[in-house]
C-alpha cells in the first residue's frame, strides 16, 4: 500500500512543473482572449473571407502576430493528454505486477488498512469515484462558458469509467486513482486560486495596453 502510494506522489511531483505551467497557461489565455476576443474575431472573419491563398496568409500570420504581441500561446494550453502518457507505464506496471505476481512480492504483503491489495474492495472503489467526480468540478468555474459541456460530461464519464475499473480489478488500482485524484483536487484548488489571480491582473494590464495604444492612434488621427 504504501509502494503505492509512494508510485504516485513520485509520478505526480515529476509532473508538477509541467501541470502548474499548464494550468497558468490555461489561465492566462481565458483571461486574456475576454480581452482580445473582439480582435480576433475580426481576424478570423478575414480568414474566412479570404479570396487568395495570400490573404489567408497573411490574415493567419496577423493573428500569429496578435498572439505574440500579447504573451499568448495556445500551444501550451493543448497538452492535456500528456499526463496520461506518462502514467500509462506505470498504470501498466502496476496491472502487470497484479496479474503475474512475483513471489515476496505484493501477494505476501496484499493487506492495507482494511483492505487486501489483490481483491476488489467496494469502499475504496466508492472514494475513487467520488475523488473523480469532485476533480473535474474544480476546474469548472474556471472553464469558458462554451466549455463547460464537455466539463459536465467528464463529471459523469470519469467517475463511471474509475468505478468499473476498481470494482473488477485488485483494489491496488483503486487505491491508485484514489490517491492520485486526492493529489490532483489539492493541487488543482491551489494552482487555480493563484493563478486566476494572477491572469486577472496581467489581463487588466493587457486591457490598459489596448486602451492606451486605441488612445494614441486617436490623438495621432486628430494631429
Amino acid at each position: 500500500g504504501l509502494a503505492i502510494i509512494a508510485i504516485v506522489l513520485i509520478v505526480r511531483i515529476i509532473m508538477l512543473p509541467f501541470m502548474l505551467s499548464q494550468s497558468k497557461n490555461g489561465h492566462l489565455m481565458r483571461k486574456k482572449m475576454s480581452i482580445v476576443k473582439p480582435e480576433m474575431t475580426k481576424i478570423q472573419e478575414k480568414i474566412k473571407s479570404a479570396n487568395t491563398q495570400e490573404e489567408k496568409m497573411a490574415a493567419n500570420q496577423e493573428m500569429i502576430e496578435k498572439y505574440k504581441a500579447y504573451g499568448m500561446n495556445p500551444m501550451k494550453t493543448m497538452l492535456g493528454c500528456l499526463p496520461l502518457l506518462v502514467q500509462m507505464p506505470v498504470l501498466y506496471g502496476l496491472y502487470v505486477s497484479l496479474k503475474w505476481p512475483s513471489s515476496g512480492g505484493l501477494t505476501d504483503h496484499a493487506h492495507s488498512l482494511w483492505f487486501n491489495l489483490t481483491h476488489p474492495d467496494i469502499w475504496i472503489t466508492v472514494i475513487a469515484g467520488i475523488l473523480y467526480i469532485i476533480q473535474p468540478l474544480i476546474n469548472l468555474e474556471n472553464m469558458p462558458k462554451e466549455q463547460r459541456s464537455m466539463g459536465y460530461m467528464m463529471t459523469i464519464i470519469s467517475p463511471i469509467f474509475i468505478i468499473y475499473i476498481s470494482i473488477t480489478s485488485a483494489s491496488a488500482l483503486g487505491l491508485y486513482w484514489t490517491i492520485n485524484a486526492a493529489f490532483l483536487i489539492v493541487q488543482m484548488f491551489f494552482s487555480n486560486k493563484y493563478y486566476s489571480k494572477l491572469a486577472t491582473g496581467e489581463a487588466i494590464q493587457l486591457d490598459n495596453k489596448i486602451q492606451n495604444s486605441k488612445s494614441n492612434k486617436t490623438v495621432a488621427k486628430n494631429i
